[in-house]
């Protein structure tokens, strides 16, 4: 899943996973002041592009930087990322990956997931960014124009990866 925070990624995935992806073992509890029907991704794959995120200068709402190619970092984070597959989701053949970060990751998950094994396909939900700034901001995450920029940001990096990569996307508007 390549989607905006609140851009809809938490309905879809439902969606996705009722229709028969697989979730991962752990999923992360509903929130009921932010998300009460579920996020439906897992605290591990939160963790694992965070602690990216850091090592290069960024965050959530903070991704105005180059991502590395190559590189050790690169490597730990690939091979993290293929045990964490393989904790998370086993041997499921139809898995589904949800955490807004990835959108800004893509490249290195493609890389870990291919080498474990999958064919990725990404969904990419579209909803009207005003409604994605709007809702960020009624949760205090930012004002409007910041998160009208984050989603921009956010859906560069997605249409530069669906540009280069060796995968099949899906547009959904939400």
């Amino acid at each position: 899943m390549l989607g905006v925070h609140r851009s809809g990624t938490s309905a879809l995935a439902r969606v996705l996973n009722l229709c028969g992806a697989f979730l991962p073992e752990r999923v992360m509890p509903a929130k009921l002041d932010i998300n009460p029907k579920g996020f439906w991704e897992t605290e591990a794959v939160n963790d694992l592009d965070a602690r990216l995120l850091h090592h290069l200068g960024g965050d959530w709402n903070r991704v105005q930087f180059d991502l590395p190619a190559a590189g050790p970092l690169v490597d730990e984070f690939v091979e993290d990322a293929k045990a964490l597959l393989h904790g998370e989701y086993g041997d499921a053949p139809f898995i589904l990956i949800k955490d807004p970060r990835v959108c800004v990751l893509a490249p290195l998950w493609q890389r870990a997931l291919t080498e474990a094994g999958y064919r990725p396909v990404y969904v990419v939900p579209m909803r009207n960014p005003l409604e994605v700034a709007r809702s960020l901001e009624a949760r205090g995450d930012m004002p409007v124009a910041e998160g009208l920029a984050l989603w921009l940001t956010y859906m560069r990096r997605v249409e530069a990866f669906a540009d280069t990569a060796d995968a099949d996307f899906v547009h959904v508007r939400y």
